[in-house]
């Protein structure tokens, strides 16, 4: 799960470019947060569960790694109620959001803060054909403890899917990427 924030700028070394910064990083296995430890990606362990399994619409963080089903930091709730999310929408709907946010490279602040940054740019596979966007209705709740800095956005926010009326819409994203990183010290 990755909180980021689109549209950053961060003038020092990366030329008033606009990228996504990853706010918060979290994960359920402790492979990947050493591995994220290794590249820079400093992940949060916690646990992630998925609240409904049978209809795999609702995913929660939770404050504590060893309390999956207690105190939920952010829960996303995923529903179609038209039920167009069996077939993809065109690119060209599509294309607007993706060109403006999926392409922009993404940035991570390391454990060595306000100096080293890991810049990720990203390659969604849309040229071969097995990159697919489906549109879905989101609500994403937000619960952080009032000492956590990301508290001020506690709250339920409704996200409508996507569509040619709502290029900004929710989605959801089905294919292959790939990524490449490099460090940036400031």
């Amino acid at each position: 799960m990755i909180i980021a924030v689109p549209f950053t700028t961060l003038s020092a070394g990366y030329g008033n470019k606009s990228l996504w910064f990853n706010a918060a990083m979290y994960v359920d296995l402790w492979g990947p947060a050493a591995f994220g430890l290794l590249l820079g990606f400093t992940k949060q362990f916690t646990a992630i569960e998925e609240i409904t399994k049978s209809t795999k619409t609702s995913y929660a963080v939770f404050a504590d790694r060893e309390r999956a089903g207690g105190n939920v930091q952010i829960q996303g709730i995923f529903h179609d109620p038209s039920g167009t999310s069996k077939s993809p929408v065109p690119y060209n709907t599509a294309e607007k959001v993706l060109k403006a946010s999926l392409e922009m490279p993404w940035i991570t602040e390391t454990p060595i803060r306000n100096h080293l940054f890991v810049r990720s740019d990203w390659n969604w596979g849309f040229e071969s054909g097995n990159t697919h966007v489906y549109p879905v209705g989101a609500t994403v709740r937000l619960a952080y403890p009032a000492s956590d800095p990301l508290s001020t956005f506690n709250g339920e926010y409704e996200v409508s899917p996507l569509s040619d009326k709502n290029p900004f819409g929710a989605f959801a994203f089905n294919g292959s990427w790939t990524s490449a990183q490099e460090f940036n010290w400031v």
